[in-house]
């Protein structure tokens, strides 16, 4: 179960504060009406998270995800399925998609809350085209392991003369991540390219990561974009930059003792 708020706060016993007189929230009604992979725009059934979802007021909503072994972002785990922190993200991106598409809510009560994740939309940056960067020779793409990917194909980072970092995807068109070769990063390939260039340059596990953020500026190339991080307690921040000019930045926290 993944629960998503766009404005609204609540109190530690469930209740809404815009309920008039303090009232508890009522049940969401029960009307189950599927989802589609198709009416999602997502390239593959696999790719399909959420499942349903209820209106629990004007501005709030609750859903019912799955995040099976076979998604692309995890079809490789082995044993256990640890599942990728961008599940998370993407079971949000599929919910606002739903909401904007006018998508009949279905319901079902949530279960245990374990996690939370919020997106910010803003208007268009409008098709002023974007500086890419010239293709750099001598990439080397860092072993999956050390960016916290499961397979050679999730790996979206590259070593550039000096030692830079750069985006440069080992599959171009990844199902999830950059479905349809797209020449721009979608932000789900902002927030993973940011969460591997820390791992690669902290040294942690991926077990290590708790949280993520991102703010998107202006188109990041899929290839050639430049990537830098810096520690700051309780993980790192990360600046995206193509063209000599920044294009994203975020930060990644991590676990310690």
């Amino acid at each position: 179960m993944h629960e998503v708020a766009t404005d609204q706060a609540f109190d530690a016993r469930g209740r809404r504060h815009d309920d008039v007189g303090d009232r508890p929230a009522p049940e969401p009604v029960m009307r189950q009406v599927p989802l589609t992979w198709r009416g999602l725009g997502l390239d593959t059934m696999a790719s399909l998270l959420v499942e349903s979802f209820a209106r629990l007021g004007s501005r709030c909503f609750t859903a019912r995800c799955q995040w099976p072994r076979l998604h692309p972002l995890n079809e490789r785990a082995l044993g256990a399925v640890a599942h990728h922190p961008l599940i998370m993200a993407e079971s949000t991106r599929q919910l606002a998609l739903a909401l904007e598409y006018g998508r009949p809510p279905g319901a079902v009560r949530a279960g245990e809350s374990f996690g939370s994740c919020t997106m910010r939309f803003a208007r268009p940056a409008g098709s002023a085209p974007y500086a890419e960067e010239a293709p750099l020779p001598g990439l080397l793409h860092p072993p999956a392991a050390a960016v916290g990917a499961t397979a050679d194909g999730d790996v979206l980072l590259a070593r550039a003369p000096r030692g830079r970092l750069v985006t440069a995807p080992r599959d171009p068109g990844h199902p999830v991540l950059l479905a349809g070769r797209p020449a721009r990063m979608p932000l789900l390939a902002v927030l993973e390219a940011g969460r591997q260039a820390v791992l690669l340059e902290s040294g942690m596990t991926a077990a290590a990561v708790i949280g993520l953020r991102a703010d998107v500026c202006a188109p990041v190339p899929s290839r050639g974009a430049l990537i830098e991080t810096s520690a700051e307690p309780g993980g790192s921040r990360f600046l995206v930059t193509a063209g000599g000019r920044p294009a994203a930045t975020g930060a990644v926290t991590l676990w310690s003792k």
